[in-house]
C-alpha cells in the first residue's frame, strides 16, 4: 500500500489488505483499550491481531497507522 499521508484508507480495503499477511482488522475491543488507558494513552479505535492469540493485539488510533503497520508487516513477510 501507498503511504501517502493524504491517501484516504477504508475500513474494508484495510481488512482485505490485514487478510493477505494474515491478520485481521476489527474494531478495538475492551482490552486494548484498557491496557491503553492504563497506559496513559489515547483510546485506540482499531485493532490488528492474528486473531488467536490475546498478546497477538495491537491498537491503532485512525486507519492510516493500521496501514503503515500493514505496510511493516507485508515488508517482513517480503
Amino acid at each position: 500500500m501507498n503511504s501517502n499521508k493524504s491517501r484516504r484508507y477504508s475500513r474494508e480495503n484495510l481488512e482485505a489488505y490485514a487478510s493477505r499477511v494474515g491478520l485481521e482488522l476489527s474494531e478495538a475491543g475492551r482490552h486494548v483499550r484498557y491496557e491503553a488507558a492504563n497506559n496513559n494513552e489515547r483510546l485506540p479505535r482499531w485493532q490488528l491481531s492474528d486473531g488467536r492469540h490475546q498478546n497477538s493485539i495491537r491498537g491503532y488510533a485512525t486507519l492510516a497507522e493500521v496501514a503503515e503497520a500493514l505496510d511493516r508487516k507485508a515488508a517482513t513477510l517480503g
